[in-house]
C-alpha cells in the first residue's frame, strides 16, 4: 500500500483540486456494506464502519501527506488512522497487545479495508507526545520514563514467532524493504518462513533499489555475500524455534504519549511485524536527532552490534541510489 492506487491517480488527474482527503472522502461515500473487509480478528463481530457524515465531519491532524496516511480525530474520544498506507497488521498488532499486554496501546474499535483503502478506528490517548515536552523535562523524569520505556519494549518484544513478517502474515515493513528504485514499485517481501529466506529478500531488494537492476558492481557483490552468509542474532537463546521478535519498528519521542511522568500510550504500530532482533535498534537510532533520545535509545533497546552494522551498511547502500 506505499504507492498511491491506480484510482488515486485517477482522481487527481481529474480534478482540478485535489486533496488526499477528498479522495477518501470518495472512498467512503461510494463503498457499499459488500466492499467492507474486516480485519481477521473483528471478521466474525458486528463492528461500525465510518459513515460519510463522519468522515466529513472529522478534524484532521495531520497536514496533507504524500505518504498517504492521514490521522482524524472523529470524536473527543476516537482517531481514526485512513490511508493507501494503512494495512490490518498495523490493527491486529494493536489488537495483540491490547489483549495479552500492559502495553499502553490505542484500543481498536473497528478496522477494515475498503479496496487499497485501510481503515482503523481507535481510541485518542491522553496526554502528550514526549517530543513536545522532552525539552522541559528534567533528567529525573527522564529516566523514570526511559525505565518505563525499556520494560514496555521488552514486555513486546517478548511476542515470538515461526515468521518474518507483519502480524496476521502479511509482508514485511522493516525499512531496508522500502528503498526501491521505481517509486511506483509494489513490490512486497515476506512473510518469510526462514533466516535464509529473509536473507535472499533483502538480496532482491537490495537489487530493486538500483536503477533497472542495472546498476551491480563488485561493491554490491561483496555486500550481497555478506548479507547471505550473515549469523542471525538470537534475541532469546532458550528458543531455536523463534524466528522473529515482535518490533514497533517506528520508535521515536513523536510516538511516544505521556502525561505526569507516565507513558499513557505508545502510537503508530504501521511499520510492526515479527522481525529479527536488531531491527528495533537500527530503526530507532537511524532517525535519532536529539541526543537525550539517542541515549535512550541506548538504554531502553538491545543492541546486536555485528547484526546492526550490516543492517546499517545495507540500509546505506540503498539509498545510495533510490530516491525513496
Amino acid at each position: 500500500m506505499g504507492h498511491p492506487p491506480e484510482s488515486f491517480l485517477k482522481y487527481y488527474a481529474q480534478r482540478p483540486d485535489p486533496t488526499i482527503r477528498g479522495y477518501l472522502a470518495e472512498i467512503v461515500a461510494q463503498a457499499s456494506t459488500s466492499d467492507v473487509i474486516f480485519t481477521d480478528s473483528l471478521r466474525d463481530q458486528n463492528r461500525p464502519i465510518i459513515l460519510p457524515n463522519q468522515f466529513n465531519a472529522a478534524t484532521d491532524l495531520t497536514a496533507e501527506l504524500k505518504g498517504g496516511s492521514n490521522i482524524l480525530q472523529v470524536s473527543e474520544h476516537t482517531i481514526l488512522k485512513v490511508g493507501w498506507r494503512v494495512h490490518m497488521g498495523e490493527a491486529e498488532a494493536l489488537i495483540l497487545l491490547a489483549e495479552r499486554s500492559q502495553i499502553p496501546v490505542p484500543e481498536v474499535i473497528s478496522a477494515y479495508t475498503i479496496s487499497d483503502i485501510g481503515f482503523i478506528l481507535m481510541t485518542k490517548i491522553d496526554g502528550q507526545t514526549l517530543g513536545s515536552c522532552m525539552d522541559s523535562m528534567s533528567p529525573e523524569d527522564l529516566s523514570a520514563i526511559s525505565c518505563q520505556l525499556k520494560a514496555y519494549i521488552l514486555e513486546w518484544r517478548a511476542f515470538g514467532s515461526s515468521f518474518l513478517g507483519s502480524v496476521g502474515g502479511g509482508p514485511c515493513q522493516d525499512i531496508i524493504f522500502q528503498h526501491p528504485w521505481d517509486y511506483r514499485s509494489t513490490s512486497k517481501y515476506g512473510p518469510f518462513d526462514s533466516f535464509e529466506q529473509y536473507t535472499h529478500g533483502v538480496v532482491e531488494a537490495l537489487r530493486a533499489s538500483r536503477p533497472n537492476d542495472v546498476v551491480w558492481y563488485d561493491e554490491e557483490e561483496a555486500l550481497k555475500q555478506k548479507i547471505l552468509t550473515a549469523s542471525p542474532a538470537r534475541a532469546d537463546e532458550r528458543s531455536t524455534a523463534t524466528l522473529g521478535v515482535l518490533t514497533h519498528g517506528d520508535v521515536h519521542p513523536g510516538n511516544i504519549m505521556v502525561k505526569n511522568g507516565v507513558i499513557t500510550g505508545i502510537l503508530d504500530w504501521g511499520d510492526s511485524g515479527y522481525s529479527v532482533p536488531e531491527r528495533e535498534f537500527f530503526a530507532a537510532k537511524r532517525i535519532a536527532m536529539d541526543e537525550r533520545w539517542a541515549e535512550m535509545i541506548d538504554e531502553c533497546i538491545p543492541f546486536f552490534a555485528e547484526q546492526c552494522a550490516l543492517m546499517d551498511e545495507v540500509d546505506r547502500s540503498m539509498m545510495r541510489y533510490s530516491p525513496v
